[in-house]
């Protein structure tokens, strides 16, 4: 996949992808109008490159340009050699150092937990708050739920039920299911461009956030991959954490971590070892079986200090 950043139009980015020299589809995100934009992905589908860059070159709309000429300017710079695909499994780095922060995952469309949770932290003021994924589900508050974190500025990485809503959009591949999010495009879009892992600091604790091993799954994922050794012992080996019989083995595993700690979801269960010099800790689920919790990370004597609280 390649995104180009635009200029001087509404949509801030365009996602596309291409089989050689032939459009698999393209997407404008970040603005713009909805209907002309996937008018444009339906019809560019299957298209080759050579062919679309005169249509859509030069194309006026506003003073510094058009979305389908910043297509254009997009495809011919990845003709060129200047464009290059974006990384398969993109991390966000969070350069702040922290002294304390929460940790969720799972809101699952339950805008009153969350509700509950904005309380929480507007009487905790953690230094930031981050969101390991699964805002939405089928049948929640979604829209709703989506822009109340958005409205927050929480650090957020993208679940598998996010990723599923987010390509609910006839200008790419659709994930079977995606239509029964009810999501409005620019909720859609705020999912799509999350990234699926995240760095943040804590004292002097550098810690790896994300879902699950659900990223395994996703075209262009590599096991040589950048933190791809901590996906793999969390989910495939330690199977979150449930299976405590290979704790000898992960503790082994994590002398080849290049983090401290390293925090996820999947289960909904709270749960935190630590093996070796490395902290490995299953954040829950913000409400399980009506149980509201999440994850305090804290600098502690210059130690990292992880507790569970419930509200």
């Amino acid at each position: 996949m390649y995104i180009f950043k635009t200029k001087g139009v509404c949509a801030r980015e365009i996602h596309f992808d291409l089989e050689g020299d032939t459009i698999k589809w393209v997407r404008y995100v970040g603005g713009g109008c909805p209907g002309n934009a996937e008018t444009v992905a339906r019809l560019l589908k299957g298209e080759r490159v050579e062919r679309v860059i005169p249509l859509l070159k030069g194309i006026p709309c506003r003073e510094k340009g058009s979305c389908p000429d910043q297509l254009a300017h997009a495809l011919s710079l990845v003709r060129e050699g200047l464009l290059e695909k974006a990384p398969p499994i993109p991390v966000q780095e969070d350069p702040e150092i922290r002294s304390r922060v929460f940790v969720l995952a799972e809101l699952n469309g339950d805008l009153e937990s969350l509700e509950h949770f904005c309380r929480e932290v507007e009487s905790g003021r953690p230094d930031a708050v981050y969101c390991l994924g699964n805002q939405v589900m089928r049948g929640g508050s979604n829209d709703a739920v989506v822009e109340r974190v958005r409205k927050e500025e929480w650090i957020c990485v993208q679940g598998p039920a996010d990723r599923m809503a987010a390509l609910g959009n006839d200008g790419m591949e659709k994930k079977e299911g995606a239509g029964e999010f009810f999501l409005k495009a620019v909720n859609r879009d705020c999912l799509l461009t999350l990234p699926l892992m995240c760095v943040f600091q804590v004292g002097s604790s550098r810690c790896l956030a994300f879902y699950d091993g659900f990223l395994q799954d996703l075209d262009g994922f590599s096991d040589y991959s950048p933190y791809s050794t901590e996906l793999i012992v969390v989910s495939n080996l330690s199977d979150y954490l449930q299976d405590e019989d290979v704790f000898p083995a992960v503790e082994t595993m994590t002398r080849q971590f290049s983090v401290d700690a390293v925090l996820f979801a999947h289960t909904g269960r709270n749960k935190h070892v630590r093996l070796g010099t490395v902290d490995l800790v299953n954040v829950g689920a913000l409400n399980k079986e009506g149980r509201r919790s999440y994850a305090v990370l804290e600098q502690e004597n210059d130690e990292l200090a992880i507790s569970f609280r419930r509200f």
